[in-house]
């Protein structure tokens, strides 16, 4: 058995409330998931009254064979027999069968089907293109000053950074609302100087990793070469703020010498992979 943690045991255990589970990719949610189904076919409900959903066929597919795979080692033949029958699939899947059942009372017809995700791309492409025609007729201020300050050879790269912005957008459960107060929410100068004192924030932590293989390299070389490395470094590890940052951000920093151990290389090229991280955080 699992050792689960507090939570997790918590996310498989509670019951008569609403349960949100938030966690990144490989933190276990689909075993958790997968042993809350167990546990309450373990408490007597029959796996074919149970509703699961995911996003995708694949993980839709992959928490029906946990699933089986468990009540099978529990040693429940009544339920493994009843696991195709159960409504395991995907929203997109689970919402079409409601709106087949039920298409005479929203006045649709019952040969409704979910429209392949490549042909909404080509659609969004056509109208999107559409649009942009329709700007380059009849142009305005707002339209030049975009295409000028965006594009280079064509327009391609911005149209592709509108519908990616667009795809983002999807997600938002108000997008129109979300448009709309946009500017009031997230140009106010508090909200401004917060997210840049954030930024600067999350550029200093990366920058103080480099402490950590400049001190394994102190431990390994002979102290004049460490006092050159430190050196270097000593402007970009004492930045303090954006500016500062971009002023010390070039740094050439000495060669090894002959004869060095290889983790020593190893530790420079760490060095070097922070800065380049840091670089590309500030470009």
């Amino acid at each position: 058995m699992p050792n689960w943690t507090k939570e997790q045991q918590q996310a498989i255990d509670d019951e008569g409330m609403n349960i949100i589970v938030s966690a990144g990719a490989g933190s276990g949610k689909t075993a958790v998931l997968s042993e809350r189904a167990l546990r309450k076919v373990m408490d007597h409900v029959d796996v074919d009254r149970m509703l699961i959903l995911t996003f995708t066929k694949a993980a839709a597919y992959e928490m029906m064979l946990r699933i089986r795979k468990k009540i099978k080692k529990a040693n429940l033949k009544e339920q493994v027999e009843k696991i195709d029958k159960a409504y395991i699939t995907t929203f997109d899947s689970f919402a079409l069968s409601i709106v087949k059942k039920y298409h005479d009372y929203l006045n649709i017809s019952k040969d409704v089907s979910i429209i392949d995700e490549s042909v909404i791309s080509l659609i969004k492409k056509k109208m999107l293109d559409e649009v942009f025609l329709e700007f380059y007729q009849n142009p305005n201020e707002q339209f030049k000053n975009l295409i000028s300050d965006f594009c280079m050879k064509d327009d391609q790269d911005l149209k592709e950074a509108i519908l990616k912005l667009n795809d983002k957008l999807d997600m938002k459960y108000d997008k129109d609302d979300y448009l709309k107060n946009y500017i009031e929410t997230f140009y106010q100068e508090s909200k401004l100087e917060t997210d840049i004192t954030l930024f600067e924030k999350n550029i200093i932590q990366t920058i103080k990793k480099i402490e950590i293989p400049l001190d394994k390299i102190r431990l390994a070389v002979d102290g004049d070469f460490y006092e050159k490395l430190e050196s270097s470094l000593n402007g970009l590890l004492s930045s303090q703020t954006y500016d500062e940052i971009i002023e010390n951000l070039e740094v050439k920093m000495p060669n090894i010498p002959s004869g060095s151990d290889d983790d020593v290389n190893k530790q420079k090229e760490e060095i070097n992979n922070y800065i380049k991280e840091v670089k590309k955080m500030c470009s």
